[in-house]
């Protein structure tokens, strides 16, 4: 009765069509997963998913997930979303969404790299992780349980080799270091010490630091400009003897190699069914965005126009087939940014 109501109102306030169901196989193994999807309506259309948390229709309506086609083989945790497309019809249905967890920890090679605790007067604290994998990770819903208050929004990456910044003050880093931090943190740091915990959208922990002031933690580090740091990634940091002052004064914190010469990175690379643009130009914030793929005959393939609010781009290619692109990003108003071209492989 409450949906009918709601379906009766103008504008409609819940879709005429049910979301899919979805059916994880009991004989799945320890390793694998076998998924489902189910159609709840009487209506024929198709069945579009994502398995990285993002949801399969864009704004606007436009189709951003993979078309079910059978049964889906997951093999580490993931975050599935899917909704209903009726045939002949541009009326999704509502979304249905279900977490697939194992063992392993998603995310476990985002590393806390570098803590600055407690800066000298008039310096901003940060954090900074690190990916230590061969892969981007996506960070959304990436919540400090502990610590510092921050969570990740939809749509925020790291890149595999590079770090990210968190600050308690975005203005003041900015004006000390130079560049622009990833975001900003509530809760200022603890000067005495404290636990840092990392949780993935699956509520795993993905890492935690345990810091103090005291020994066998480094001193100088408490008050005396110094940030504290990770001496090897790939080793435990939740003990101290991993970790040491930083190099120079006010601590090193993460700037992606030549970012100010570059106005915009693209990735994943190869890529396969929706492509990210970070334009690292503040100035094109509010801007309208062109982007042209373009075939290795120099055939325009794709043309993508869109708003740019946030300075990242979200580019849908599920219409694409495999080969390899040049793609071309410029802007639609007259600017002092150079269009930058990128070569990317649809797998």
């Amino acid at each position: 009765i409450f949906l009918s109501q709601l379906r009766a109102g103008i504008p409609k306030l819940f879709p005429t069509y049910l979301p899919p169901v979805i059916i994880v196989e009991n004989q799945s193994s320890n390793s694998t997963r076998k998924i489902e999807l189910k159609n709840s309506n009487t209506t024929d259309g198709e069945i579009y998913y994502t398995t990285d948390g993002s949801d399969p229709r864009l704004f606007g309506g436009v189709i951003h997930g993979l078309k079910y086609s059978g049964t889906i083989s997951i093999e580490e945790s993931v975050v599935i979303k899917t909704r209903f497309l009726p045939k002949n019809s541009s009326e999704w249905s509502a979304l249905a969404e279900k977490q697939i967890i194992f063992d392993n920890v998603f995310g476990k090679d985002v590393v806390i790299n570098e803590i600055m605790y407690h800066p000298e007067n008039g310096f901003p604290e940060f954090v900074e992780l690190f990916n230590n994998g061969e892969n981007s990770i996506n960070l959304s819903g990436f919540t400090f349980t502990d610590g510092i208050d921050f969570t990740f929004l939809q749509g925020s990456y790291i890149l595999p080799g590079e770090g990210l910044v968190l600050t308690n003050d975005t203005a003041l880093f900015k004006n000390i270091y130079g560049f622009k931090a990833f975001g900003q943190f509530n809760k200022n740091l603890d000067n005495n010490g404290e636990d840092l915990i990392l949780e993935n959208r699956f509520n795993q922990v993905v890492d935690s630091v345990t810091y103090s002031d005291t020994i066998p933690w480094p001193l100088a580090a408490d008050g005396e400009g110094f940030s504290i740091e990770v001496i090897n990634t790939s080793l435990d940091n939740s003990v101290s003897e991993n970790w040491k002052i930083s190099e120079i004064k006010n601590g090193t914190p993460f700037e992606s190699p030549g970012i100010q010469d570059v106005e915009a990175i693209l990735y994943p690379n190869p890529f396969n069914y929706r492509i990210y643009i970070d334009l690292r130009n503040k100035d094109l914030e509010y801007k309208t965005i062109i982007v042209e793929f373009f075939n290795l005959f120099g055939t325009k393939v794709k043309s993508y126009e869109v708003y740019n609010e946030n300075l990242k781009i979200q580019i849908p290619t599920n219409d694409l087939s495999q080969g390899i692109y040049v793609i071309k990003v410029e802007t639609k108003q007259k600017s002092n940014f150079q269009a930058q071209t990128f070569k990317a492989i649809k797998l």
